[in-house]
């Protein structure tokens, strides 16, 4: 069977925390001092497979979510970059119940790769033959379908199982086995993305003998990672990644970077005119009017970047 693929594309850590939640709470989330050449967070809260909220820009391209559950439970907090050129890093706060925000995690990677895509109900959107450790994402209405490990060895499938349209976001399982990938769908194509997409029936990566031994050994390491909180997740995979790994090796493994165009650096600065703009007059709102303020300014700064967001997003 053919599988249709875009070639290339580096994967980077879409951050994810597991958070415990009580009902009739508030709790409020937030990204600060975020740091890159284009840094800028888009930051959701997920239950199962439901968005529960969602936020691109509160504090100029900051993320914050406010939200008082309504059932007590398990929750995830993901926190992705806006466009493929908006990875960075920074650092994630939560207040609880009014309280005062405190650090909850430093110096975090949030990345991805989103593409636009459209499947049918018997399609399956996949990563093939990945140097590192993929984690996929689809992201459609309020769902959010997530995969790590349901494709070949390291790499993630998901068939949703019904036909629907969204944003494809490539992630990595962590900030230490990010890469590149070929982002595939069986049958027929229908992702959207600069140079077009090519047809191969077993398209294969080549990597080191050491790289398949660390990808080998994480597979093993996976069922007691998952039980770790974010940082403790980490740590343990950069301590396999380094005792595994020469530094050629780590240098290999690491995602490519990709050139910046022009017109993307041209409507960031734009965008960062605007916030700066606007900001005495978001200065003294309550969250509820900054958060309706800020939605006005998000859907213009969609249409500024234009086609450097997925379609959905525009």
């Amino acid at each position: 069977m053919a599988t249709f693929y875009l070639e290339g594309i580096p994967h980077t850590y879409v951050y994810r925390r597991w958070l415990r939640l009580n009902s009739g709470v508030q709790y409020i989330w937030e990204t600060r001092d975020l740091r890159g050449t284009y840094p800028d967070t888009y930051m959701y809260l997920v239950r199962g497979n439901t968005i529960i909220a969602s936020n691109d820009d509160y504090n100029g391209r900051a993320s914050l979510i406010a939200y008082v559950p309504s059932v007590t439970g398990d929750y995830r907090l993901i926190i992705r970059g806006f466009s493929k050129y908006s990875l960075g890093t920074c650092d994630v706060y939560q207040s609880v119940g009014g309280g005062s925000p405190t650090k909850i995690d430093n110096d975090v990677i949030f990345g991805g790769y989103p593409v636009y895509a459209h499947w049918k109900a018997d399609e399956t959107i996949l990563t093939l033959n990945a140097i590192g450790d993929t984690y996929l994402y689809i992201i459609h209405g309020n769902t959010m379908l997530s995969d790590d490990d349901s494709g070949d060895g390291l790499c993630s499938s998901i068939r949703p199982g019904y036909e629907s349209y969204g944003t494809v976001v490539v992630g990595s399982y962590s900030s230490y086995s990010q890469g590149v990938t070929w982002l595939g769908n069986h049958y027929k194509s229908y992702f959207v993305n600069p140079g077009g997409q090519q047809a191969m029936d077993d398209p294969k990566i080549i990597i080191s003998e050491k790289i398949a031994k660390f990808q080998t050994e994480l597979i093993k390491e996976k069922p007691s990672l998952e039980k770790l909180s974010h940082n403790e997740r980490e740590t343990r995979v950069m301590k396999l990644r380094d005792s595994i790994l020469s530094k050629d090796d780590i240098n290999r493994l690491g995602a490519p970077h990709i050139p910046v165009p022009p017109e993307f650096a041209a409507a960031f600065e734009q965008y960062q005119r605007q916030l700066q703009s606007a900001e005495k007059e978001l200065e003294g709102l309550s969250h509820a009017q900054r958060a309706a303020k800020m939605a006005k300014i998000e859907r213009e700064k969609r249409h500024i970047f234009g086609n450097f967001v997925p379609q959905e997003e525009r």
